[in-house]
């Protein structure tokens, strides 16, 4: 890599600056790169500074010294929430906020994408995967639902019947499976996806500007919204309380 400036010494996060491109990297290996609340708060802050700066104009999004992308929300947290902390969900403002960032912006997934990690990659314009990559929304098992956008993105991105059995039934997809189904856009050798995937924002990041921006914008206008955000963060809500949560404070 060349040209690559130092933007932040956030907590768990890795960004820089290629020709262009922010190479944003998760970096929580040791726990599969699950975020917490100094993550989300660091990504936050990192797509609002990286959308200000004139030399950003695409974004690369990775799971940074692991073997996964994102295992989803940090399981220890999970046992300290309320309900009322589903309301105003910080992973489903940021993710909106990733899916909203005005460059066009690539997931590049190795192995674990689950849960928060996969409606992390779902708020991405594109996904590459390695060979050994896998994705899947666990959290009705886990007595939650999948809330950081979601139930809003994965019928829209992998079609209505297929979402709903990852997200009823637990189906997990390979990363060749999720090639077939349109989730990902190419799937390549673990060594060679990250430079893939600067290869390919790099070619967004060199088209004119304001046309892209403008285009991305266009095609956020075909999202149909409706209440889907707001369902789901109250229904975490409610499930976050009930008795039997095995994420309740005291529960194995």
């Amino acid at each position: 890599m060349r040209n690559v400036s130092d933007l932040s010494s956030m907590p768990h996060l890795k960004t820089e600056i290629c020709e262009g491109v922010a190479l944003v990297g998760l970096n929580r290996p040791q726990q599969a790169n699950a975020y917490d609340q100094r993550l989300l708060q660091a990504l936050g802050e990192a797509l609002e500074q990286l959308a200000r700066n004139p030399e950003v104009r695409a974004l690369v999004l990775h799971g940074a010294g692991s073997r996964h992308f994102c295992a989803g929300a940090d399981r220890d947290e999970l046992s300290r929430r309320r309900p009322e902390d589903a309301l105003d969900l910080e992973a489903r403002r940021v993710f909106e906020n990733l899916a909203r960032w005005p460059w066009p912006t690539v997931a590049a997934i190795r192995g674990a994408a689950l849960g928060g990690g996969l409606e992390l990659a779902l708020a991405c314009d594109v996904r590459l995967a390695s060979q050994d990559a896998f994705f899947g929304f666990p959290e009705t098992a886990l007595g939650l639902i999948p809330a950081a956008g979601g139930c809003l993105r994965a019928p829209r991105i992998l079609g209505d019947s297929l979402a709903r059995e990852m997200v009823l039934f637990g189906r997990q997809l390979s990363a060749e499976e999720a090639l077939r189904f349109g989730l990902v856009s190419q799937v390549v050798p673990g060594e060679e996806l990250l430079e893939q995937a600067l290869d390919l924002a790099g070619r967004a990041a060199a088209r004119h500007p304001l046309a892209t921006r403008l285009a991305k914008q266009a095609l956020g206008l075909s999202i149909p919204r409706g209440d889907a955000p707001e369902f789901e963060g109250a229904a975490q809500a409610l499930l976050y309380g009930l008795p039997d949560s095995p994420f309740r404070p005291g529960r194995a």
